[in-house]
């Protein structure tokens, strides 16, 4: 796809290895200046490794390692990519296999608006196998668990810089490309226990 601007935008990416497997979360945060430096991005991206060690490894099976977070600039597109390495083992707290590689939960991020332009969704993989309580579903704990996980990252992102949003950042509108994103912060969040799958984190797709 062309490269779609977005002033103050920066696009994350968790990097994490399952069972061998590269896969990723992506987040898009936004702040007041419109081409953060390589400074300003690192400094978001410590926020982001930081949540994840603080919120989603005690959740994890060991099989899941989180390797770093890369953060790009959106403001053009030869803006700063930062990628901020972990400094200390972080690999899930939890000593149990985890679920397959492609069973996630999946929790749906939502704006004051409706719309695919508007809403955004997380899927998080490397669940404990203990976590799975019927052939389709997780227990109603774990959902709770990681909704509170994710309601705790707004509240970081505060913390370290009172602008610093998180949301939804649309490229497309009825299958055209935008030629500038529309951005919109993120006010309520939900799940279900029900199993979703990612194919592309099969073994042998990511690496």
């Amino acid at each position: 796809m062309a490269f779609v601007q977005g002033d103050g935008i920066v696009r994350h990416e968790i990097l994490q290895t399952l069972s061998g497997q590269q896969i990723e979360n992506v987040i898009y945060t936004h702040h007041s200046a419109a081409d953060p430096s390589a400074a300003v991005i690192d400094g978001f991206n410590t926020v982001l490794r930081d949540w994840w060690i603080a919120q989603i490894k005690p959740l994890s099976s060991n099989n899941l390692t989180l390797r770093g977070v890369r953060g790009t600039s959106l403001f053009s597109a030869s803006s700063p990519v930062v990628e901020t390495p972990v400094t200390s083992p972080t690999t899930g707290d939890v000593d149990m296999p985890s679920l397959p590689n492609n069973v996630a939960l999946v929790v749906t991020n939502r704006t004051p608006n409706r719309g695919r332009s508007y809403r955004g969704r997380t899927y998080f993989a490397g669940l404990p196998q203990d976590d799975q309580t019927t052939p389709t579903a997780v227990s109603p704990a774990t959902v709770t668990a990681i909704l509170a996980a994710i309601a705790a990252l707004q509240p970081a992102l505060t913390a370290y810089s009172a602008p610093l949003t998180w949301g939804v950042f649309s490229q497309v509108a009825l299958g055209v490309v935008r030629a500038i994103g529309v951005y919109t912060a993120y006010t309520a969040h939900d799940a279900n226990a029900d199993f979703d799958s990612q194919r592309r984190r099969l073994a042998g797709r990511g690496n």
